[in-house]
C-alpha cells in the first residue's frame, strides 16, 4: 500500500496531539508555530474558519494583543488552523500537558495525514506520489524545487490580483 511504502502510519487523536508544536509560552506562540508549519497566512485562517474569525483578529492573537478569546472565537481559530479544538483550548488555558512535540523533526503530522487522505481520494495525486516514491533522492530534490517555484509564482499572481 502507498502509505506503508512512504513510511506513514495512522495515528490516533492523542498521537496527533503529541506531534503538534509545543506551545512553550502562550497561545500566540502556538498559533504562530502552527501557521508557520502549515504555511498559512492570516487570510488563510480567516477563509478556513468560514469567516468566523477575521484576519485582523488572527493578527491580534499572534501578537498577543487579543486576550480572553470567547469559546466561539477559539473554535473558529481551531477550524481556521486545522487543529483539534480541545488541544487549542488547553493551550489557551495554559494547560500544555499532552501538547508536546515528540521529536517529529518539525513535521506537522496532522497536516501530513490530511494531505495523504486527500491523495488517497484523488487517483491522479496517488499516481504522482507513487512516482515520487520511486525517484532517487536527487530527483525528488529537483522536483521539490520546481514545486516550490510553482507555488511562489502562484502566490505572487494571487497577491498581484488582490492589490
Amino acid at each position: 500500500m502507498l502509505l506503508s511504502s512512504i513510511g506513514l502510519k495512522i495515528l490516533s487523536g492523542e498521537d496527533l496531539e503529541r506531534e503538534m508544536p509545543v506551545a512553550s509560552k502562550d497561545l500566540s506562540e502556538y498559533v504562530r508555530q502552527v501557521m508557520k508549519l502549515k504555511g498559512l497566512t492570516q487570510k488563510d485562517v480567516q477563509r478556513m474558519s468560514g469567516g468566523r474569525i477575521t484576519d485582523g483578529y488572527v493578527a491580534s492573537i499572534t501578537t498577543g494583543r487579543a486576550k480572553n478569546l470567547s469559546v466561539d472565537k477559539l473554535k473558529a481559530l481551531a477550524d481556521g488552523l486545522g487543529v483539534d479544538a480541545d488541544a487549542l483550548f488547553r493551550v489557551a488555558c495554559g494547560r500544555l500537558e499532552g501538547i508536546e512535540n515528540s521529536g517529529g523533526g518539525g513535521l506537522d503530522v496532522q497536516m501530513i495525514l490530511e494531505t495523504v487522505q486527500k491523495a488517497v481520494m484523488s487517483p491522479d495525486v496517488t499516481q504522482i506520489l507513487e512516482e515520487v516514491v520511486r525517484m532517487r533522492a536527487e530527483e525528488r530534490g529537483a522536483l521539490l524545487k520546481s514545486i516550490r517555484r510553482l507555488g511562489a509564482m502562484k502566490k505572487s499572481r494571487s497577491k498581484s490580483k488582490s492589490d
